[in-house]
């Protein structure tokens, strides 16, 4: 059963979901998981494996720095803004791709 796994490899499982509201479901499955899922240095971890420093600092406001928002909510609009990039991406590559078959 999954609560018999270590701590650590719930981690490495967790860290594997790239998708925030699969995270925070998982930490949904009992008390344990939900303790892991809120710790500060399992959301530092995910941030650092799925974005860059640069990633982050787009996401911060002028006022605030990692301190005042803290790891979980930063990966939480880092999430945000990965769709929002690759959603723009794929329409400037549309618009392109129309001009090209437009009669």
């Amino acid at each position: 059963m999954m609560c018999d796994l270590p701590d650590e490899v719930l981690r490495y499982i967790f860290i594997q979901l790239a998708d925030h509201q699969d995270l925070v479901n998982a930490g949904l499955a009992g008390s344990r998981t939900f303790a892991l899922s809120e710790e500060n240095n399992f959301w530092r971890q995910l941030c650092v494996f799925h974005f860059t420093s640069r990633q982050w600092s787009s996401v911060l406001r002028a006022s605030e720095n990692l301190d005042t928002v803290g790891w979980k909510q930063l990966y939480s609009r880092l999430l945000r803004f990965d769709i929002l990039v690759t959603f723009t991406d794929f329409y400037e590559d549309f618009k392109k791709v129309k001009v090209l078959f437009s009669c």
